[in-house]
């Protein structure tokens, strides 16, 4: 499915997503566990993306937050535009040639209510291929950006109350 540089053509892609031919990898954490162990959970999901996508299939790593309500679901997606897989059937609608070969992506995706009016965040990171050749790089700006989510997450939350 892949080649040497981590390219996917986007008929094959949606045609995976939609056969749900892609592996999920979850870590589970409740939101103290992630302040007091960030780095190293982070630091899971990327190894476990990378394994996955060394083998040449597609993958969803996921950290599964536990909150009093509603689980934050923070998601590594390998895909070829900023869309979870779930609404891999709008992907065609970019491109023009559905044969054509792409560069392979990362998505940083956060699923809260509270993250924004969509519940739903989205955030291109990287190639699979540059996330494959510097895992640790990446893994400081992942932390990062899940920390400034979780702090949005929390203050719209507590704006809510």
């Amino acid at each position: 499915m892949w080649n040497k540089i981590m390219q996917i053509a986007v008929n094959k892609f949606v045609e995976e997503i939609t056969n749900e031919n892609y592996e999920i990898k979850q870590v589970e954490a409740t939101k103290s566990e992630f302040a007091k162990k960030k780095s190293k959970l982070v630091d899971q999901m990327i190894t476990n993306f990378v394994q996955v996508t060394n083998d040449d299939k597609l993958v969803q790593s996921r950290l599964l937050l536990k909150t009093k309500g509603e689980p934050i679901i923070i998601s590594l997606e390998s895909g070829v535009i900023n869309l979870p897989f779930e609404n891999v059937k709008q992907v065609d609608n970019f491109f023009d040639q559905q044969e054509d070969e792409v560069p392979a992506v990362v998505n940083l995706i956060v699923k809260a209510p509270a993250i924004n009016a969509s519940g739903l965040r989205i955030d291109q990171i990287c190639s699979v291929t540059e996330l494959g050749q510097a895992p640790e790089e990446f893994g400081e700006k992942i932390t990062a950006r899940v920390q400034e989510l979780l702090d949005t997450i929390e203050e719209n939350s507590a704006s809510k109350k």
